[in-house]
């Protein structure tokens, strides 16, 4: 079946921005400037001459809430807790049990994505916020199972653009607070381990915003060069 011809028109008509993906991927290869493409129905049509067969939706206005993670319990956790704070997004799955979450958004903004877990079995767990930059298949064939990807409930191809509901950068945050706060549990219960940091998206200022100091005693912060606090308070008297 080929995807790009059955779905791309009306989700170009529903206001998506769509990339073609190749068959047995999962991205839009060979496609220059994919990031930043709004295509027509003439552009369309020459992707599927081209061969392509799937179908990608730009994140930059619609984020993606991608729980990557293959913890039944975990990913249920986490698919319960977007469904009940916001309410409304469509559900894409692709290689169960991980989940993907289609909302809208007025700000674009980055990925932002949770530090990665792996468990006792090798697998490995993480969250992103898929963003401006980036893009999430929505038909075609995943690689791995080579089983359509499914929409269990409304299938965005037949959703408006404008009325899926908007999920901000500090909802994202907030998604990705809550899997670092399941997985912390499963570290100390399960064995899971952090084997890497995660990344939060740029502030206003374009900076990529900080991680929230911790539990950080600052009694064992050290000055530079080995001054003590006794002797600058004695040299700001002198």
């Amino acid at each position: 079946m080929n995807y790009l011809r059955e779905y791309g028109p009306q989700l170009i008509n529903n206001g998506y921005k769509i990339v073609p993906i190749r068959r047995g991927t999962k991205a839009p290869i060979g496609v220059k400037g994919w990031s930043t493409l709004n295509a027509d129905l003439n552009q369309l049509g020459q992707w599927a001459s081209a061969g392509f067969e799937g179908v990608g939706v730009l994140a930059r206005d619609n984020p993606g809430v991608d729980i990557d993670v293959l913890d039944a319990e975990v990913s249920q956790s986490m698919v319960k807790f977007v469904c009940d704070q916001f309410p409304g997004g469509l559900i894409r799955i692709g290689k169960a049990p991980k989940t993907l979450l289609v909302y809208s958004t007025a700000t674009p903004f980055k990925k932002i994505r949770s530090a990665t877990y792996e468990d006792r079995f090798g697998d490995i767990h993480a969250v992103e916020i898929l963003g401006d930059g980036q893009q999430f298949i929505v038909f075609a064939e995943h690689p791995d199972t080579h089983q359509p990807y499914r929409w269990p409930g409304t299938d965005i191809s037949i959703v408006e653009r404008a009325n899926l509901p908007l999920l901000t950068c500090a909802d994202a945050r907030a998604i990705v607070a809550h899997f670092e706060s399941l997985a912390s549990d499963k570290v100390e219960t399960e064995g899971w381990q952090k084997i890497k940091d995660g990344t939060s998206a740029p502030d206003d200022s374009g900076k990529l915003k900080p991680p929230p100091l911790q539990n950080v005693d600052m009694n064992n912060l050290r000055p530079p060069l080995n001054v003590t606090s006794s002797q600058i308070q004695h040299d700001l008297k002198s």
